[in-house]
């Protein structure tokens, strides 16, 4: 789908290749045929969001560590390909969306 993108467009991806790095550890599968796509187009900005505090309820606990874990290595696997992340604090969804808008702003991508 990525490959359909038109790279003057403004998009928001949820997720992107170098994300599969990661998801491909924790299901303990070798990563390396997402490294070549991962050269072919390089995202203009990255942000990654913090992850929402999680409440445990003593039924998913080991979410959490899932969710610290994911975290860690989707930063570390951006900063390995050489993009600088922009970290998004936990903060109310509004705010959180005027934070990336003037992010945006300030790199003059909007």
């Amino acid at each position: 789908m990525e490959s359909q993108l038109l790279p003057d467009d403004l998009i928001f991806l949820d997720l992107g290749i170098p994300d599969q790095f990661t998801y491909c550890r924790i299901a303990r599968l070798d990563p390396n045929k997402f490294v070549n796509e991962c050269f072919r187009k390089q995202y203009k900005t990255v942000f990654i969001l913090a992850p929402m505090p999680f409440d445990k309820d003593g039924y998913r606990d080991h979410e959490a560590e899932k969710v610290d874990y994911s975290d860690e290595w989707i930063t570390r696997d951006y900063k390995s390909l050489r993009y600088e992340t922009i970290r998004v604090p936990v903060l109310p969804t509004h705010e959180r969306v005027e934070f990336v808008v003037k992010k945006l702003k300030q790199a003059k991508l909007i």
